[in-house]
């Protein structure tokens, strides 16, 4: 998926200030329970900050992706399955026991949302969209790059297995607040991402991830031939 960075940082800024509306998401997966103790970072010769932008620049490659995703904002989870393949991406969310899938053409900058058992989709532009079931893991790494964010600074507090995966806890300070990352050394791309405001944990983490070719079934962005798009 290419998304602009100004994009990429309004997502992220939404995100902190916990304004974004969540929308609807899919079905429940694994636990979020991580699968081994936390160590300690130790001295390294080498800077966080090679580390984590040697670990990102495994992950800006991605074009074709697969995901389980549970967000829990404000108080208010949901759960998503998603599929994101060069500029095509949908989202299946179910929140508040509400499903909605949404289809989003990133070329075209159009999302086609629609709630299974009905036959009419909506058709609105991308900068409309008010969900954020549509954050990728990249998004979260890409916000990372102090190249492109001067207000942001970072440090590796830790390491941590999640959900099978080893990762690097990163504890970050930003213009729009402060949060931790656990970016998966294996793929480059941020697996958790959570946000302690005003006495409430807000977390998004991705797990199920499957990357590469073969990723994505066939047909997967198709609209169902039943569904008139308003």
């Amino acid at each position: 998926m290419k998304i602009t960075d100004k994009k990429l940082l309004t997502i992220t800024v939404l995100l902190l200030i916990s304004t974004l509306i969540l929308s609807a998401c899919s079905f429940k997966n694994n636990s979020s329970a991580p699968s081994a103790a936390v160590s300690s970072a130790g001295t390294n010769n080498t800077s966080d900050q090679e580390v984590v932008s040697n670990l990102i620049m495994k992950g800006t490659g991605l074009r074709e992706i697969s995901y389980h995703l549970v967000t829990t904002n404000a108080g208010v989870s949901s759960e998503s399955n998603v599929w994101f393949k060069d500029t095509k991406m949908k989202t299946d969310t179910i929140t508040n026991g509400q499903r909605t899938v949404s289809i989003f053409d990133l070329e075209k900058g159009e999302i086609v949302s629609y709630r299974p058992g009905q036959i009419v989709a909506a058709k609105v532009n991308i900068n409309e969209y008010k969900g954020n079931d549509n954050i990728t893991p990249m998004d979260y790494s890409l916000a990372l790059d102090t190249d492109e964010n001067a207000d942001v600074s970072y440090q590796i507090i830790g390491t941590q297995t999640l959900n099978g995966l080893e990762c690097k806890i990163i504890s970050v300070t930003s213009g729009q607040g402060n949060y931790k990352d656990w970016l998966s050394t294996k793929y480059g791309i941020v697996i958790k991402f959570e946000l302690v405001q005003d006495g409430q944990t807000n977390t998004s983490e991705y797990t199920d991830i499957k990357v590469g070719a073969g990723s994505i079934p066939e047909g997967t962005f198709d609209l169902p031939k039943e569904i008139l798009i308003q």
